[in-house]
């Protein structure tokens, strides 16, 4: 059997992942070099249209348009990666220069592309950015890496070709490449079928001009699943006693205040429409089976293209025999699992925005299918719960159960509780139900409500922790935030809220509740007009959201709560190296209060709303926590933060100095 580049491809992408010089030597050499080379690039391209599909779901590209736009961007790529080749080729005829023939620089360039395979990575929330970077850095180092094994140069010079190359074809597109550049972009529009965004400024602008509002398919409720409540009492988990021992001894001392440990204070110094939603055609048992072949098949191709990374990265994986080589293989298929749901997650909110899961939408601001309540004048504010990464559904886990059991009772005259919205998803739609994977989530609920720790129980925690992933990427975030905006904004209206009243809003978020509670609030502050503080318990907070349009934050944090100390180390904004973030300006404008709790955990047992464990005064957990959340909404922990003496700083001694003009 003769050698050729394809049948030779395997050693040939991995000498090139490696930056090994004689997979590059050795592409110029073999037979159908070029042809491996433009495939390299195409499926690159391909690659990289998949990681940066958000543009075409804000341009809301239809569906049976969105493969055809894939492929289009990929032949583009090509194009591209075509006049960066003839750049550097005309470089190297210039006198003194390394000659080098046209059709080797395109199959060493175009094996240089080969950590553009894995452009899709860049779909990932949060993580996606950062990896695109490394991908094109890595690409272009295998291009240097590949033009001096051709050319026999140092590296060193190899880079100035490269980069001189680049010049040349930034120089020949904004010059007489222009017609073929507008060709492209014509093309694209067409084959879209709508004018799609070209820079960030503009896809930055058609986020800002508002979402495509949805009527979620299960609105704000009380209603109780029969079978979930059976789950919750055979559990044994539930405390609905102490609860309400909790709610009594708070009514029986109203006037009782625990003084307030403010560990860190801060230096003072369009209302969304309803959609008709039409029922599509398909019988739901077919959209089903195609659904779980359609995920399938991209956990197998996604499974392929990782397997470069895995043998790169674990060169010993071959030798591994018996139970070593098992256990490596699952751990591996869990890691391509959290990549493929990671993929996964954004396209809920990417799609209600482009509008792929009706026939017809009918945008109107009446108020279909949604049954409000009456306005109650007494009603001066309206909390809303959001909660934690451990939510499926409109029903709680038992902890949180008991916590609002005795949460509602204990609150203020006046005071209106919103609770049963399920803040990870913009539809507002469970796991367990009319989802392809709902019968994972029912067992995963069955297991978790015996057993917390049981690790299928996990998916559901794990699932969640991706969409706070979501929630906090500033590629996906507006999209998602303003769909989760409308889920509160629609569990307001049910119950009797009237936008622009000016009555009050404060969202309670636990854990990953609180990210979501600072990314919706915005864009809800935009819908209703009223002032909306925000309550985080062990909240677990990017700095990318707008803490400034908030009236006030207050983050309460236990001292033993190992989840909200992620916080401040995976957001770097929250980091003090970065004074311009939003988390800090907010602090430096007086917007957030940060609270201790003690000596308390983020969950039960040990948690801020466990009824079982005590303080060193006698009082439970959850009894420190509800007392913490009256004082706030009575206005206390405000005058207590702004009761303390601040320390005036440096800039402002300057400023106040006699040598300073005014």
């Amino acid at each position: 059997m003769i050698d050729t580049a394809l049948n030779q491809w395997h050693e040939l992408i991995g000498g090139a992942f490696a930056f090994k010089f004689n997979a590059f030597q050795r592409i110029a050499t073999l037979p159908d070099g070029l042809w491996l080379a433009l495939l390299v690039v195409l499926l690159s391209g391909l690659s990289l249209a998949v990681g940066q599909f958000i543009v075409l779901f804000i341009s809301r590209v239809k569906l049976w348009r969105f493969a055809f736009s894939l492929l289009l961007n990929a032949v583009l790529f090509t194009v591209g990666f075509l006049f960066l080749t003839l750049s550097t080729w005309v470089i190297c005829l210039l006198p003194g220069s390394t000659r080098v023939p046209l059709l080797t620089l395109i199959e060493v360039f175009g094996l240089g592309y080969v950590p553009q395979l894995f452009g899709f990575l860049g779909a990932l929330p949060y993580l996606g950015y950062p990896i695109a970077n490394l991908l094109s850095v890595w690409n272009l180092l295998a291009m240097v890496v590949g033009f001096a094994a051709v050319a026999r140069v140092e590296v060193g010079s190899a880079l100035v070709y490269v980069a001189l190359g680049w010049l040349v074809k930034q120089l020949l597109e904004g010059t007489i490449g222009q017609p073929i550049a507008r060709l492209g972009r014509s093309l694209a529009d067409r084959v879209a079928g709508v004018d799609l965004i070209d820079t960030r400024e503009e896809l930055i602008e058609r986020v800002l001009e508002g979402g495509r509002p949805a009527e979620p398919i299960i609105t704000a409720s009380q209603t109780r699943f029969p079978e979930i409540q059976e789950f919750i009492q055979a559990s044994g988990r539930s405390a609905s006693e102490r609860a309400r021992s909790v709610t009594q001894n708070l009514t029986d001392r109203p006037s009782v205040s625990t003084p307030l440990n403010i560990t860190q204070r801060t230096n003072t110094s369009d209302p969304l429409v309803q959609l008709d939603r039409k029922t599509q055609g398909i019988p739901q048992p077919v959209k089903l089976v195609l659904s779980l072949l359609v995920m399938a098949i991209a956990f197998m191709i996604i499974l392929v293209l990782l397997r470069p990374i895995r043998n790169g990265l674990f060169g010993s994986y071959p030798n591994l025999q018996g139970l070593w080589q098992l256990i490596f293989d699952l751990v591996w298929i869990g890691v391509v699992a959290l990549v493929f749901a990671g993929i996964l997650a954004p396209l809920e909110s990417l799609g209600w925005w482009a509008g792929w899961y009706d026939d017809e939408i009918d945008t109107s601001p009446t108020s279909a299918g949604i049954e409000r309540s009456t306005h109650h004048p007494s009603v001066d504010r309206y909390v809303v719960y959001l909660d934690g990464v451990g939510q499926s559904g409109a029903e709680y886990t038992p902890d949180i159960e008991d916590f609002l059991k005795a949460l509602e009772p204990s609150l203020p005259s006046g005071v209106e509780l919103v609770q049963g919205l399920m803040m990870y998803s913009v539809l507002n739609k469970p796991l367990n139900e009319d989802r392809p994977l709902a019968f994972l989530w029912r067992l995963a609920d069955k297991m978790r409500w015996t057993n917390p720790a049981a690790l299928l129980g996990l998916l559901v925690n794990l699932r969640n922790v991706i969409i706070v992933a979501v929630s906090s990427d500033k590629r996906y975030g507006p999209i998602y935030n303003q769909g989760i905006a409308q889920v509160i904004f629609d569990g307001l209206i049910k119950r009797g809220y009237q936008p622009r009243s000016g009555v009050p809003i404060t969202l309670l978020g636990y854990s990953g509740g609180g990210e979501m509670s600072v990314a919706a609030a915005p864009y809800l502050k935009r819908s209703t007009g009223a002032p909306i503080d925000v309550i985080s318990l062990g909240g677990v907070m990017s700095a990318n959201n707008n803490f400034l349009v908030l009236e006030h934050l207050y983050h309460i944090v236990g001292d033993k709560d190992t989840v909200e100390r992620l916080g401040p180390i995976v957001f770097p904004g929250r980091w003090k190296i970065f004074p311009l973030s939003y988390w800090n300006r907010g602090k430096r404008e007086g917007k957030i209060t940060i609270i201790s709790a003690g000596p308390v955990g983020h969950q039960v047992p040990g948690g801020y709303m466990d009824p079982k464990a005590t303080l060193e005064d006698g009082r439970t957990h959850l009894q420190q926590t509800i007392e913490i959340l009256l004082q706030i909404l009575r206005g206390e922990a405000l005058k207590a933060d702004r009761s303390i003496p601040g320390k005036t700083s440096n800039y402002a001694l300057s400023q106040a100095a006699d040598f300073n003009p005014r």
